[in-house]
């Protein structure tokens, strides 16, 4: 999809004044509570720009159902309510509707789920479809209907994560190879394979940022491919400014030149407090 940029985290540079996706609820959220939410942790949006405009979002954030609005596959060895991530929104313009964003939107969806999921308990994804329409869409992708409420939706992460093996291999292997790398210049391992994969996966995107030169040279032959699936499992890229949540839940605007990079890698890579 030329032209588009990666899914990434939503911040106040992106453009959602003309976003319109048809559904007047989806486009008020966007524009009106998206950003704050996800600033203070309500819920994380995602979005997917072209020429610094918003053309496709999706929102995550954690949630809970009963055992009643669940089939036997779902409840099975689960306390009540069963913990799930909640796919509360996903949306795009109008004008690129039909090339593929929505499925690209909610594949990156379910991999940032499968993700959490390998350091929090989760069961699986549930989905408020807004309609019938909506609801087909989400079925093609194995997601089941609720028996209480058709248009509410889930989809086991173990399915989940059946369905993403390829990124989830690459982040694999990017963190076991870029390890390595930072332990033979004297990083600390055990505290390096502490870290959830979330904090190395932010730890990953600001080195990605700052020092991707310093990377390549300790990895000659692996370094590029290692930082594309970094930055892939992050969203981030190396050309704009992105605003980062770190695990003690501050934030982060990080670019090249970022005089606070270097503390939080030399904290992340030594271990301080």
């Amino acid at each position: 999809m030329t032209g588009y940029s990666t899914p990434r985290p939503i911040s106040e540079i992106d453009d959602a004044a003309t976003f319109d996706s048809g559904e007047p609820t989806l486009d008020d959220y966007l524009r009106k509570r998206a950003l704050a939410n996800h600033v203070g942790g309500a819920s994380r949006c995602f979005v997917t720009c072209r020429d610094g405009r918003i053309v496709g979002y999706y929102a995550l954030s954690t949630g809970a159902v009963s055992h009643a609005d669940c089939t036997g596959k779902f409840r099975r060895n689960m306390p009540d309510p069963i913990p799930v991530i909640l796919l509360s929104r996903l949306a795009i313009d109008r004008k690129h509707q039909g090339c593929g964003l929505g499925e690209n939107l909610l594949r990156d969806a379910i991999a940032r789920s499968v993700q959490v999921a390998q350091d929090i308990g989760v069961r699986a994804i549930l989905v408020h479809a807004l309609h019938d329409r909506a609801r087909s869409f989400y079925t093609r992708y194995q997601f089941e209907l609720s028996p209480t409420d058709p248009l509410h939706l889930m989809l086991l992460i173990k399915d989940a994560k059946a369905s993403v093996p390829a990124l989830q291999e690459d982040w694999d292997t990017a963190r076991r190879e870029l390890t390595e790398a930072m332990v033979e210049t004297g990083a600390d391992r055990d505290h390096l394979e502490s870290l959830t994969n979330e904090q190395f996966r932010r730890l990953m995107a600001i080195m990605a940022l700052t020092h991707a030169n310093e990377l390549r040279k300790l990895m000659p032959d692996g370094a590029d491919d290692a930082l594309a699936a970094a930055r892939e499992a992050t969203g981030f890229t190396d050309k704009a400014l992105r605003s980062v949540t770190l695990p003690d839940g501050s934030a982060l605007l990080i670019d090249a030149d970022c005089e606070h990079a270097d503390d939080e890698i030399h904290d992340a890579l030594e271990g301080d407090d």
